[in-house]
C-alpha cells in the first residue's frame, strides 16, 4: 500500500476524527465489493504512471454506484501544461478533483466542502486550496 495514501488518511481521520470514516483498499476486487455494499461520499486514489488506468477505473466504478460521489486524484501523474490539463479533465469527466504537490491539506479541504455544502455541485462554487 503506498505510504502517500496512508499519509492523507491519517491527516483527516486527525482532522475529523469520528465525523468521518475512511477505509483503504491495496485490492480492486476489496474496493469493488465496498463499492457495491456501501455509499462512498469521497473517493481518493494516488496516481502514478504504473496505476493511473486503475485509478481512473476505481473513480469511475464509484460513480456508477454513487452518481454524487466527489472523486479526487493525487499524485505526480498529471499534465503541466494547462491546456493539457483542461484536456484531462474533458476527457475524464468522473473526475472531479486533482490534488497537487502534497494531498494531505488540499484532500481535508475537499472533506471540510463536503461535510459544509453536503451536495456535489455546490463544490465548483468557489476553488479548493491545493486543487
Amino acid at each position: 500500500m503506498p505510504l502517500g495514501i496512508g499519509l492523507v488518511a491519517t491527516h483527516a481521520l486527525k482532522k475529523f476524527g469520528n465525523k468521518i470514516e475512511v477505509k483503504l483498499f491495496k485490492y480492486p476486487e476489496k474496493l469493488l465489493e465496498a463499492l457495491k455494499r456501501e455509499k462512498c461520499d469521497i473517493i481518493g486514489c494516488s496516481t502514478y504512471v504504473w496505476n493511473h488506468n486503475l485509478a481512473l477505473w476505481a473513480c469511475r466504478k464509484a460513480r456508477e454506484f454513487n452518481p454524487s460521489v466527489v472523486t479526487c486524484l493525487g499524485g505526480p501523474d498529471f499534465p503541466l501544461l494547462e491546456e493539457q490539463q483542461i484536456g484531462y479533465f474533458e476527457a475524464h469527466k468522473y473526475i472531479d478533483f486533482k490534488i497537487i504537490y502534497e494531498g494531505e491539506v488540499a484532500f481535508s479541504n475537499i472533506i471540510s466542502n463536503v461535510l459544509e455544502r453536503g451536495d456535489n455541485a455546490s463544490l465548483f462554487e468557489k476553488a479548493v486550496g491545493g486543487c
